[in-house]
């Protein structure tokens, strides 16, 4: 691990992961440059999350792509719009928890994530995954407040930013989201999504 990885891997744990406006504040410069963000990713990744062999989490090249893509913000300052189209199995739902569970790392005074999809078993792809995160890690646990699976599913963090998700569907026509305003969305399979459904909810 490079020197700058290895300084900031000790910021983010021990003494340094709780210190959440500092932390913010790291997070904050990271995402004005790409490569500042990609060793906070590879940090964060390293001193946090574990891949199938119990093993420090190391993403595929597309996988870190993605993430990156998803955190840097643009430099005009307007809102981030990604649009990922990758071949099944590629790793986009997997990637996309571990964005959105840095994110929450990062911002966890009441931020709102979402997570939408055309099903609820679509839904609770990236949910799972970003639960399973928090789960398996003693720290990541310990920030977790609430972790909800049925009516409303969410995971609520300890200075309230909470995760959500639903499906978007013909049969709920978008109540689970209308009048909703997430900072940080996450559309999941969405050319299965009806466009006036989107159009008028998201």
């Amino acid at each position: 691990m490079m020197k700058e990885e290895k300084h900031l891997k000790g910021l983010l744990t021990g003494k340094g992961g709780l210190d959440s406006r500092h932390l913010e504040n790291i997070f904050k410069q990271c995402r004005q440059k790409r490569s500042k963000m990609r060793k906070l990713v590879r940090a964060f990744c390293s001193a946090y999350l574990l891949d199938a062999k119990q093993r420090p989490l190391k993403l595929r090249p597309l996988q870190e792509s993605i993430i990156l893509e998803s955190l840097i913000e643009r430099k005009d300052g307007r809102q981030t719009k990604l649009a990922i189209l990758a071949p099944r199995g590629s790793g986009k739902s997997y990637a996309l928890s571990v964005a959105v569970t840095i994110y929450m790392f990062f911002n966890r005074f009441r931020d709102l994530v979402f997570i939408l999809a055309p099903t609820e078993d679509q839904a609770a792809l990236i949910f799972n995954y970003v639960y399973r995160h928090f789960a398996d890690n003693t720290f990541l646990n310990g920030l977790v407040a609430n972790y909800r699976f049925h009516n409303k599913p969410n995971i609520t963090l300890k200075g309230g930013t909470i995760m959500r998700r639903a499906p978007l569907a013909p049969t709920n026509q978008g109540h689970a989201i209308r009048g909703q305003h997430p900072t940080f969305l996450v559309v999941d399979e969405s050319p299965l999504i009806d466009d006036r459904l989107f159009i008028d909810n998201v």
